[in-house]
Parts: C-alpha cells; sequence; structure tokens
C-alpha cells in the first residue's frame, strides 16, 4: 500500500491521498500530531507538497503517501496511510525519510553553522480493525542495559568536559590518548606523554600508544621527536624518559622563542597602526622593509 507502484490500486488508498492531498485537512492532522491549537499551530498556507517519489539506495521505486513541506524551512511531515498492521513500520519510516533529508540537504551549506539539517516528522494514519501493536519508537532494543539510553538521538563524548586529572588517572588507555588530544603545546604534550608513559604498564597499552604516537600525533611535536620516542620505548625505561626530559627543553626553548617573535610582531603592528613611518621602525627594530612588510601581512590575516 504505502510501497507501491506509481499507479494507486485501491479505491481506499485513492480516498484517503484525496483526502491528505487538501492543505487543510493535512494542517490539521499535523497540528493534532503536535497537540497544539490550530491558531498556534501550522498553517495550511505554510505548507507546500514536496515531490515524494525518490529512488532508495536499493534502486528501487519508492513512493511515500504525501510529503509537505514548511515553505522556506528545511522541516517535513512524511504522512502514511496503513489499512493493515505493519511491524516494520519504524524501519520503512526511518528508511523513507532518511532518503527525504537526502534529497533535500545542501550539500555545500551542510558543514556549515547555523545550517538546518532538515528534520522529518513521520505520520502514520491508520484505519484498520485490528489494534496497532507496532512500536512507536523509530529505534528501540529490548537489551535492559540499553533502557536509559535515548535511542532517538545520537549520544556525544565531548573531551572538553573531561578534567586532565581524571584522564590521568584512568586505567583506560583511551582516556590518555583524550588527555593527549587536550594538550595545547607541543611542550604540554611531551610532559603529558612522559607521565602516561610512566603510567602504562601493560605492554600491550604500551605497542598500541606506539602506534598511535607514529600515527596520529606527529602534528604536535614533529615526526623526529616522534621517531625519538619510538626508538627509545623500544630501549629501557630510563633512557626513554631521559629522551622524553631533553624534547621537552627544546620545546620550552621553541615556546619561549615564538612568544618572543610574537610580541615583536604584535609591537610592529602596534607602530603601523599609530601612523609610525616603516622608515622609523626599521631603526628602532633593526628589521628590513620586507620583514615589516611581512609582519603587517601576517597580522593582517
Amino acid at each position: 500500500m504505502v510501497i507501491k507502484d506509481k499507479k494507486i490500486n485501491h479505491k481506499h488508498d485513492k480516498t484517503y491521498r484525496n483526502i491528505i492531498s487538501n492543505k487543510n485537512d493535512a494542517a490539521y492532522i499535523i497540528n493534532r500530531i503536535l497537540n497544539v491549537e490550530e491558531e498556534n499551530g501550522v498553517k495550511p498556507e505554510e505548507l507546500e507538497k514536496y515531490n515524494s517519489s525518490y529512488v532508495t539506495s536499493r534502486l528501487e521505486n519508492r513512493e511515500a503517501d504525501i510529503v509537505y513541506k514548511i515553505k522556506d524551512k528545511n522541516i517535513f511531515f512524511l504522512i502514511e496511510q496503513q489499512t493493515k498492521v505493519d511491524y516494520s513500520m519504524p524501519f520503512r519510516l526511518q528508511e523513507y525519510g532518511l532518503e527525504v533529508k537526502k534529497s533535500a540537504i545542501d550539500i555545500k551549506k551542510i558543514k556549515t553553522k547555523g545550517y538546518e539539517i532538515p528534520v522529518v516528522i513521520p505520520i502514520v494514519i491508520y484505519t484498520g480493525k485490528d489494534k496497532w501493536k507496532v512500536s512507536l519508537k523509530i529505534n528501540e532494543t529490548k537489551d535492559e542495559r540499553f533502557r536509559k539510553v535515548d535511542l532517538s538521538k545520537y549520544n556525544l563524548i565531548d573531551i572538553n568536559e573531561y578534567k586532565k586529572e581524571d584522564l590521568l588517572k584512568s586505567e583506560h588507555l583511551i582516556d590518555k590518548i583524550f588527555l593527549l588530544e587536550k594538550t595545547e603545546t607541543g611542550e604540554e604534550f611531551v610532559e603529558v606523554l612522559k607521565e602516561i608513559i610512566e603510567r602504562t604498564k601493560d605492554e600491550e597499552d604500551r605497542k598500541r600508544l606506539t602506534t598511535i604516537i607514529q600515527t596520529s600525533l606527529r602534528e604536535k611535536i614533529g615526526k623526529e621527536n616522534v621517531d625519538e620516542i619510538i626508538k627509545k620505548m623500544k630501549g629501557s625505561e630510563v633512557t626513554m624518559l631521559g629522551s622524553l626530559s631533553r624534547i621537552v627543553d627544546k620545546e620550552r626553548a621553541i615556546g619561549v622563542e615564538e612568544g618572543i617573535t610574537q610580541g615583536i610582531m604584535r609591537i610592529i603592528n602596534n607602530m603601523l597602526a599609530k601612523g609610525i613611518k616603516i622608515e622609523e621602525i626599521k631603526e628602532i627594530t633593526g628589521l628590513s622593509n620586507k620583514e615589516i612588510e611581512e609582519v603587517k601581512k601576517e597580522m593582517e590575516k
């Protein structure tokens, strides 16, 4: 019935399709689902028909009964009419809804802040004689362990919500990797890594830590430092920790040098902003015209 060829074979289906095709009736049905009074709900003039024919990933022609869209908004109402109990309905609604979303999504804007991913609100109108016993949840499991998990939304682990000291105390390697991700400078990274290595006694975890350092974390401290750490990790503990200490000292020196450089750049930029001529800045700083111009361009980025 809901899945059918392009022509509608049953008069019963045609009757309901004609009713739902009327925007006034559609708005009435939608507002009943939203549980709001008509004056506060969706108005018929807000609705527009959306092309409900699409091709699924299985390349089968599908046609939802009716799909409405709120004008100028990415909000869709997928209205299905059923005369028989269908236990596949939660899956089918999820499948149809995804196809509607895929057809409406703006690929160029999806990664931009503020873009609203299309929302599909499914509505089933059941007119059969038997009681509708199908679950109303799109996602559901009988496993009691997941009883408190909201299956209607995705679940987020944000490492910014964790305290560094708690991550360091954890016995799980993944928490230690989270801690490395939270570091902001090469110096801090190496110091944290040193503590993690000291606390990581399990041989399997040490092997995994080596792999992670090799493949994912080179941008923090550079390939040369990573290679040195890996080499020492395969040697003695004392040698390895000594190597890390040297890298900490090197990263600290780089940090100080970068801090001085940033300070000079800000001073030059402030001088330029106050209208001080480049010749005078050259005299004060000892920099060349080219160097001052480069500072100016860098600060304008």
